[in-house]
């Protein structure tokens, strides 16, 4: 708990804010990872952000950590194949509990074995990939994030503050926008 709210509420805030940010001919999707993904928003333009607010806002914390090369497995092939100028993922994570850093098992036909080799992977194909971590530098998976973030060829916010989520999500979103205008 975060005064009267979650951590989770305040990250779902943030995504909620972040689709505010987008003009109505960008994409956006969400999907939650813990064990399991969850398409929350599917990719694509979103015509009702009350609607696609609302859902994001029912995200819950399924408590089983945040499995990340599961999420950016799941994201890899869905931005590869869209049709989009700016393609950019915000993952976010605590910094003591960003479990699965390589792959279970075998790979998908073959692919990275890796979390961060699959961040290089996406960067070739111009996906660049940022990360908001909640906690401290001590904490266990921060370098380990930060290192995903540059892998990426995104930028990395550490905050040991639930209550700046929104504002980072929303700061991001600008600034990945912003990179088209350059």
């Amino acid at each position: 708990p975060v005064g009267t709210e979650t951590k989770m509420d305040l990250a779902n805030e943030g995504a909620a804010l972040a689709l505010d940010v987008l003009q109505s001919k960008d994409q956006f999707g969400l999907f939650a990872v813990d064990t399991r993904v969850q398409d929350v928003i599917p990719l694509g333009r979103i015509n009702d952000k009350s609607s696609a607010a609302r859902r994001i806002a029912a995200i819950t914390s399924g408590g089983g950590g945040i499995y990340i090369y599961t999420s950016l497995a799941e994201a890899f092939p869905r931005l590869r194949e869209a049709q989009a100028k700016i393609k950019h993922i915000i993952l976010f994570s605590d910094a003591s509990d960003a479990e699965e850093k390589n792959a279970t098992g075998s790979t998908r036909s073959g692919g990275p074995a890796s979390s961060l080799d699959l961040a290089s992977a996406m960067l070739a194909h111009k996906i660049t990939l940022s990360v908001v971590a909640l906690g401290s530098a001590q904490d266990r998976d921060t370098a380990f994030l930060r290192q995903l973030a540059g892998q990426g060829g995104g930028r990395f916010y550490l905050t040991p503050d639930a209550t700046a989520l929104p504002r980072i999500f929303t700061l991001e979103t600008m600034r990945a926008m912003e990179s088209s205008l350059r």
